[in-house]
Parts: C-alpha cells; sequence; structure tokens
C-alpha cells in the first residue's frame, strides 16, 4: 500500500486495507531485481531477494541476536523458481521463535502443509551435537554452584579412531573435520593424504583450511581403492561430494550428514561403474548412543 505524497505514517484507527485506502493510499505492484548468486567464502552460494522499496529496518535474524522483534516472516519451504536456500537444522527455527515474544509472532510463507511438515522434519532431526549442548545449558543452570562441571568426552556424539592414514601414492578423497569448530568440514583429494595432511595443519593447504582458528584438521573419512594414475576420478569424486554437501545452500550440514554423502557416492560408484566392488569408504570416528 502506497501512502500519500508526505505521509510518512500510518493513520488512526484499525489498520485495514479498506481503511488505508479510505485515507488516501493505493495498493501497488512491487517488483523484484534480477536475483544474483554470490559466490561467499569457502564454496557457499547466497541469493537475495530485492524488492523495489527501501525497509525502515533491515538486519539478518543473526544480527538481531539478544533483541526481540515484533514479527519475522520466514520461509522453509521450496519456491517455485527452484531456490533451496531455506533452512535445513532444527537450531535455526529455534533461532527463529528466539527472536519473537510468542510464536505467533513468527510469518511462513508459503502453502502450509508443506510448512508445517517441514517444520516437523526440522524439529525432530537430530543435531550431533544435541545432547552435548543440552549437558551445557543444564549444568550453566544449576544451582548447585560445586556442581558445575563439563564432562564433553562423555557427551559428544563420537570418538575419534585409531586409523592408519593411506600410504604414500595413493589416491585418495579425504574428508578433514575442524577440531576447533565441529560444525565445519574439508572435502579434497590428494595422492599422499600424510603430506596434505601436514600442509593442511600448517596452514598451507587450502584457503578454507587457512584459518588458525579452525585448526587443527582431523581426517574424520577418506576414500580408498583409486589407482595412482586416477586423478580426475579423484576430482570428479571430490567435486560430487563437494556439490552434494553444499546443495541448496547446506554448507553448514552436520558432519553425520556429510559422512552419508560420501558413504552413498562410493554405492552408486562401485553399483554403476564397475564389476566389483572397488573403492572403499573408511571412517575414521565412531559414533556414540547419548541419553
Amino acid at each position: 500500500m502506497l501512502a500519500p505524497a508526505g505521509i510518512n505514517k500510518l493513520p488512526d484507527g484499525e489498520i485495514s486495507k479498506q481503511h488505508l485506502i479510505n485515507n488516501g493510499w493505493k495498493e501497488v505492484k512491487v517488483g523484484v531485481a534480477p536475483e544474483k548468486e554470490v559466490r561467499l567464502y569457502g564454496r557457499i552460494s547466497a541469493k537475495r531477494k530485492q524488492y523495489a522499496f527501501k525497509p525502515r529496518i533491515a538486519m539478518t535474524v543473526h544480527k538481531a541476536l539478544g533483541q526481540d522483534l515484533g514479527s519475522i516472516a520466514t520461509s522453509v519451504v521450496s519456491s517455485d523458481d527452484g531456490d533451496n536456500y531455506l533452512l535445513w537444522q532444527r537450531e535455526q527455527v529455534e533461532v527463529l521463535i528466539s527472536r519473537t515474544h510468542t510464536t505467533k509472532d513468527i510469518i511462513f510463507v508459503g502453502d502450509p502443509q508443506e510448512t508445517a511438515l517441514n517444520l516437523v522434519q526440522l524439529l525432530f532431526k537430530t543435531s550431533p551435537f544435541s545432547s552435548y549442548m543440552r549437558h551445557i545449558v543444564k549444568q550453566m543452570t544449576t544451582s548447585d554452584p560445586s556442581n558445575f562441571l563439563l564432562q564433553p568426552l562423555k557427551y559428544l556424539p563420537y570418538t575419534v579412531r585409531e586409523c592408519l592414514l593411506p600410504p604414500k601414492s595413493c589416491g585418495v578423497v579425504y574428508l578433514l573435520l575442524s577440531l576447533s569448530d565441529h560444525n565445519t568440514t574439508y572435502i579434497g583429494e590428494t595422492n599422499n593424504m600424510k603430506k596434505r595432511l601436514e600442509q593442511h595443519n600448517a596452514g598451507i593447504g587450502s584457503i578454507i583450511t587457512t584459518p588458525i582458528s579452525l585448526r587443527p584438521w582431523h581426517p574424520i573419512a577418506f576414500i580408498i581403492g583409486f589407482d595412482i594414475s586416477e586423478e580426475r576420478e579423484r576430482k570428479d569424486i571430490e567435486k560430487l561430494w563437494h556439490q552434494r554437501k553444499n546443495y541448496g545452500g547446506r554448507s553448514s550440514r552436520n558432519i553425520i550428514d556429510v559422512l552419508e554423502l560420501g558413504k552413498g557416492i562410493v554405492g552408486e560408484k562401485n553399483e554403476t561403474y564397475y564389476e566389483s566392488p572397488k573403492l572403499k569408504f573408511v571412517q575414521c570416528i565412531q559414533f556414540t548412543n547419548v541419553k
């Protein structure tokens, strides 16, 4: 609704479309500027939908940390033009809920039934660190200060296995986990795993693994079975693993999802391209059931 010239506030009384029209407002259609995909750090892609008007206040949900907003409009369903830059983890729904006074202040755009189904899937999806975070919250809110004791090794969802790295001159596609940020993983390929891991932890392996804040890196899985001359095949699998990990903007998939994607790729390749299973997926972490 377009206000009359010189008017910069809503009229008194209950706001409705007819009330605005009675006060000289007009209904107009607002177009959308052409969308451009922006490549961000770490092969993350983003899109922004820009309308032909200037919002009075504009900020991201995460920039609004600590603030109570009157309402929030968001979407958890795929749009008609194929955009998939939407929510993919339960914690993102929890962030939305924490920004408003009540859940009825959140406006979900899109098909109601599809929205409800996606919310159920998100809210009941277990993050690999949910148990650990519940443990932290419980300890921080205890009424007995002498009982404040964090036990990360007990509550983290995995333990690192003792695993021999592939020998020199052995083709490998590998998955690294930042031991400083357990939501950050890196996929690469090499024919010398030991040397390449040393490079990553020295800050010269890749621009993504360079930051000191993410080091050290630890291999949590790798794919072996390549002939030493099959560099192109390794690069193809590395690229495919990257694409599936980052599909729909999900650059921060939890490590369980990323591992399963790698296993699925190995299964597909063995079934489609080889008479007998050739590639092998080696997992270097072991998950534990935490109640």
